[in-house]
């Protein structure tokens, strides 16, 4: 049981961590007030929308299967993490970017009027705003993206919901208990991340 929740805490730590980074910068290149970079967000938008509406399963198996059609060499757990990466980036890209989105225009012309430049009027600006309208869905999201690691399964990763399963069969009589210990090792899981978001939330907005 150990094995597998560190498995699930692996994989979504590093598909948290990969999404809101990258997903950011993806927002933040789709929004940017530039033509220059209109070939780069065509790109992006192509990505997000064939990520975000293909299952994390699927993702798992064609990135399990492309690999080994190339030949590359690397294990399950390395195949999971790039596919649970890719989606929680999708996702992200696409909350963050509807945050800067929902923000006026009359913000950036604002900042511009001030004498700010570009990546100023957005630092300072328009993501500290942005962010809190992010925040929510991105927390609800993560939280989705945890209880979805179960189907890195799939491909032979013995994350939580399958090591529940696997003492199962070792133990049938005891099944209610070994399941009801799956769910109480998500909820210690999700709740700490609900409550940091809820946290960061508030500061966001008294600041």
């Amino acid at each position: 049981m150990l094995r597998g929740a560190g498995h699930t805490l692996l994989l979504s730590s590093v598909g948290i961590i990969f999404g809101a980074m990258v997903g950011g910068i993806f927002a933040i290149v789709r929004t940017y007030p530039t033509r220059l970079l209109i070939p780069v967000r065509i790109l992006i938008w192509i990505y997000t929308e064939i990520f975000r509406r293909t299952p994390l399963l699927i993702l798992i198996l064609l990135s399990y299967f492309g690999l080994a059609i190339v030949k590359i060499k690397v294990s399950n757990l390395f195949v999971a993490l790039v596919a649970v990466s890719a989606a929680s980036i999708a996702y992200m890209a696409e909350n963050i970017r509807a945050g800067i989105n929902s923000l006026p225009y009359t913000q950036w012309e604002a900042g511009f009027a001030l004498g700010l430049r570009g990546f100023q009027v957005l630092y300072y600006v328009v993501l500290p705003q942005a962010l809190r309208i992010s925040i929510p869905p991105s927390i609800g999201f993560f939280q989705s993206l945890i209880k979805d690691t179960s189907m890195a399964t799939i491909i032979g990763i013995v994350e939580l919901t399958h090591a529940g399963v696997i003492l199962r069969y070792r133990f049938p009589l005891a099944s209610f208990y070994i399941f009801g210990a799956v769910m109480v090792a998500y909820f210690l899981i999700c709740f700490p991340l609900s409550w940091a978001g809820d946290r960061v939330e508030r500061r966001l907005k008294r600041g």
